[in-house]
């Protein structure tokens, strides 16, 4: 059962007026502010969309992970000697740049319905550098202001 407190931050997020796309791009201190200041109201906001969709969402763990890559990564946790194994997943294409596969291309459609239903969430996201870089560009690591702040991704993440 929520909480009217808990009930309250979703619709709260909902109702913020996030800052322009130009207050963004010039980088006004007001931008940093306001997602500092309603970091909390955020937070919670998101583990109450997380509650109320738990049963249509998906829950980001490590079976997003291409099976190679998790068994490797397994592998070197429980052995640092097998580490390697990890580092041999990795394909250089040019000087400098390599390539892996690093999901599982079975689960990219669960993956993608997933983000889909973030960017259709209508809680805020700070997009990367203020702008829409991509359809659904948002901010992910938790160190940044107005990051996907949802439990059980960060948990993934």
């Amino acid at each position: 059962m929520k909480t009217l407190e808990h009930t309250n931050a979703l619709a709260e997020a909902r109702a913020l007026e996030v800052p322009s796309r130009e207050l963004s791009l010039r980088r006004d201190p007001s931008v940093a502010q306001f997602w500092n200041e309603n970091r909390k109201l955020l937070e919670a906001a998101w583990a109450e969309w997380e509650i109320e969709n738990k049963g249509d969402l998906l829950v980001p763990d490590e079976t997003l992970l291409d099976p190679r890559l998790r068994k490797a990564i397994k592998d070197a946790w429980e052995n640092p000697e097998k580490e390697s194994a990890v580092a041999d997943l990795w394909e250089e294409v040019i000087p400098g740049v390599y390539v892996a596969q690093f999901f599982d291309v079975d689960r990219l459609a669960d993956f993608r319905n997933y983000l889909e239903a973030v960017a259709n969430s209508r809680v805020p996201k700070r997009a990367p550098y203020g702008i829409q870089l991509n359809r659904y560009g948002m901010m992910l690591d938790p160190r940044s202001e107005g990051h996907l702040a949802a439990p059980n991704f960060q948990a993934f993440l």
